[in-house]
């Protein structure tokens, strides 16, 4: 065999190619499928970048391809309806949205996801990053853009106005009833201001009577006639 050097170089690699091993100073051959395979606890000191040259683009209604891990969309003039079949045991999908045309947009359907309800793609920058396992596409990131509501509908400051303003006569209405109803000295209990009775004014009078009776005979003892 001569050097590795002499080879014929080649810049693209497929699962059965063969790749030269030494292992214990023993040579062996391994194909690339096995060697990323077997990898495991692998330390990438920079970043891993996804060839965007293979992305697959779509303009159009179609299928999701899965050969290649991204797929870039552009919404035409009518949008349409996306088809993303079932993958392979750990496979990660992204799906990016990166051109809009009016307000139309991309349905992806439900039937092979993990998810209640269809997925939509109609603002430029919308993505999901997805992963194939328990014979469904697992949605691992996505934003509420591209999630159709279900049952459980989304917060936002214009919805409640609008469910105040919908209700505010009812709320009026039961509202006062409960005011005129129920704000009564039989409801309200008493603060520093005491209610009146005529047992109250009674017993103040009496325990006040001599304090009264005094200073009314010394007022008359004062009394005198002016000549």
């Amino acid at each position: 065999m001569g050097k590795i050097s002499d080879l014929t170089l080649t810049t693209v690699a497929n699962a059965p190619d063969l790749l030269y091993l030494v292992q214990s100073s023993t040579s062996k051959r391994i194909t690339v499928d096995q060697f990323f395979r077997a990898a495991s606890n692998v330390r990438l000191a920079g970043n891993v970048f996804l060839d965007a040259g293979n992305a697959q683009i779509l303009t159009a209604s179609g299928t999701i391809s899965l050969t290649t891990p991204l797929t870039e969309l552009v919404v035409d003039n009518s949008g349409g309806t996306l088809l993303l079949p079932a993958g392979s045991d750990g496979q990660l999908k992204i799906i990016t949205l990166t051109g809009t045309d009016n307000s139309n947009f991309y349905t992806l359907p439900n039937a092979n996801l993990n998810a209640t309800a269809n997925l939509r793609f109609n603002t430029s920058g919308d993505s999901a990053l997805l992963l194939y396992t328990n014979s469904k596409w697992q949605v691992l990131t996505i934003s509420n853009d591209e999630m159709f509501e279900n049952s459980i509908r989304y917060f936002s400051n214009a919805r409640v106005w609008a469910n105040v303003g919908a209700n505010i006569g009812y709320l009026w209405s039961n509202l006062t009833a409960a005011t005129s109803a129920n704000l009564t000295t039989s409801n309200v209990a008493e603060g520093a201001n005491l209610y009146f009775s005529n047992d109250r004014v009674w017993a103040n009078v009496g325990a006040n009577l001599g304090y009264l009776w005094s200073n009314l005979t010394t007022s008359v003892a004062n009394l005198t006639t002016i000549s």
